[in-house]
């Protein structure tokens, strides 16, 4: 059995959906709760290494959204009762919802849809799907998609490409690329609006400039939101003289870029940085690295006005880790990493931390969650941090930490099903389904997948939107939805 790690940075491929990675969501609150988080697609920017998508597919980068909260500190896994495992085996709707469905061949051999972001609002019992195609147009379209499966989804198209979407406190924002003037702008749709119209999509909020001496398909862009209207980008990119630079834009309050630093190797995010006040925190591997596991540093930057950037490490010598997903919220910082020990052993340590210990905390002094599921050969063999489109981390509105990703054996299409676990924050699973003809959608071939919390009822009952792209047998690519049930 192989250990196969798909993480959630993509980069694009010289595509539409551009040159960015998406995250994905993050959130906090009471333990019952409508969850209002969003999920995320992640087209990553980085032509130079990785495809659009997780797992070697283009998409959209997702990202948290802003205004929910997270317990305050770290929290002890041993202080807390344990907690029953849910069954994961209950569609709420018979069929799924067919959202869309495009012809195999007309996207150049790597498909056409580039990936898609998933964000539940609670106010409306719908699902909002930005999906990113290459055909017949390059460009995104908007579903609002009935979580009852008793219409037809609303949708609209529009002219933009974009790059990363994200939630925030009032709906979804996305870094779109402009191609004619090589730029960026930002876009948003409330959760209030229906969906219907391109004129939900507000006209840019903030416009971003090309990186400078950036060299197009090699640039990779990162965003967190600082407000509904306020964004903190950030771009890798290579530089005239073959070296790469790390530069962030504040915008609309800072019009320019501020290069933080340069060096011989690319730095990469697995996910978009975090932001609490005036600093802004990002996790990464070593310059040139790919985000596998491996040495991994905490970097920090100041959100306005200062070329520096400090880093640190976060796991100890001869460690490996990767960057799974991360969140802040009110002073603290709920942070995901994948941990490996040996050549199939793999954990997952999570937990919340206090901003007064962001600057000195280590991976180890997080919660660790071994995965001792049903799965093919009793180890962590599959891969389900990439989502293979959408994104397959993330930490959800009601606190918890969530992860989905393809199952089974094998290496590309071998695999079917779902792989989906979901945990506390302080270290215990929820939800373990794993395994070939044990997990989510059993015997399917998955091509992408992504997820967002719709509802939590303590821990006794969780469900999930789900949304997820199979090839049919007439070649077709067919993207469904579909709200799926978890309890006891």
């Amino acid at each position: 059995m192989r250990l196969v790690f798909a993480l959630p940075v993509l980069t694009v491929v010289a595509s539409p959906l551009g040159c960015t990675s998406l995250l994905g969501d993050f959130g906090g609150g009471s333990s019952t709760s409508e969850g209002a988080d969003g999920g995320g697609i992640a087209p990553d920017a980085n032509t130079g290494g990785d495809s659009m998508m997780p797992g070697g597919d283009g998409g959209i980068q997702g990202s948290p959204e802003g205004a929910a909260t997270v317990p305050d500190g770290s929290q002890d896994a041993e202080a807390s009762a344990p907690l029953q495992i849910l069954s994961c085996t209950e569609w709420q709707n018979a069929q799924p919802t067919l959202v869309l469905q495009l012809a195999g061949d007309a996207g150049g051999g790597g498909g056409p849809i580039n990936g898609f972001y998933l964000h539940h609002i609670a106010g409306m019992n719908a699902a909002r799907l930005v999906v990113a195609t290459s055909t017949p147009a390059a460009g995104a379209t908007i579903f609002t998609i009935p979580e009852s499966g008793s219409s037809t989804p609303s949708s609209f198209s529009v002219g933009v490409s974009p790059q990363a979407v994200q939630s925030t406190a009032s709906g979804i924002a996305m870094l779109a690329q402009n191609y004619m003037n090589d730029t960026f702008n930002y876009y948003a749709i409330a959760d209030t609006d229906p969906g219907t119209s391109s004129s939900s999509v507000s006209a840019p909020l903030a416009s971003v400039g090309a990186a400078p001496g950036g060299t197009g398909n090699n640039v990779q862009t990162w965003f967190a939101p600082v407000s509904s209207t306020e964004f903190f980008t950030v771009a890798s990119y290579p530089d005239p003289n073959g070296n790469y630079a790390l530069a962030s834009w504040l915008a609309p309050n800072q019009p320019q870029w501020i290069v933080a630093w340069r060096g011989t190797g690319q730095l990469a995010m697995n996910y978009p940085p975090v932001i609490d006040g005036a600093n802004a925190y990002a996790f990464m591997g070593p310059p040139g690295t790919t985000g596998a596991p491996g040495a991994l540093s905490q970097y920090t930057f100041a959100t306005a006005g200062s070329t520096m950037l400090s880093s640190r490490s976060i796991v100890a010598a001869g460690e490996n880790a990767a960057t799974a997903a991360a969140a802040a919220s009110n002073g603290t910082y709920s942070l995901a990493f994948v941990a490996l020990s040996g050549a199939q052993q793999a954990s997952m340590r999570i937990g919340n931390v206090a901003e007064a210990q962001i600057n000195t905390f280590m991976i180890d002094d997080l919660p660790s969650l071994a995965f001792n599921v049903p799965s093919d050969g009793g180890l962590f063999d599959t891969t389900p941090f990439g989502g293979r489109g959408g994104i397959g981390a993330r930490w959800l509105s009601n606190g918890d930490f969530g992860v989905i990703g393809t199952g089974g054996t094998g290496g590309g299409v071998a695999y079917t099903g779902l792989n989906f676990y979901v945990a506390t924050s302080d270290g215990q699973w929820l939800i373990e389904t794993a395994g070939t003809g044990k997990n989510v959608l059993a015997g399917h071939t998955v091509q992408q997948a992504t997820f967002d919390l719709q509802q939590a009822v303590g821990a006794l009952v969780l469900k999930f939107d789900i949304a997820w792209m199979e090839i049919l047998s007439d070649g077709s690519y067919a993207l469904y939805f579909n709200v799926l049930s978890c309890q006891l």
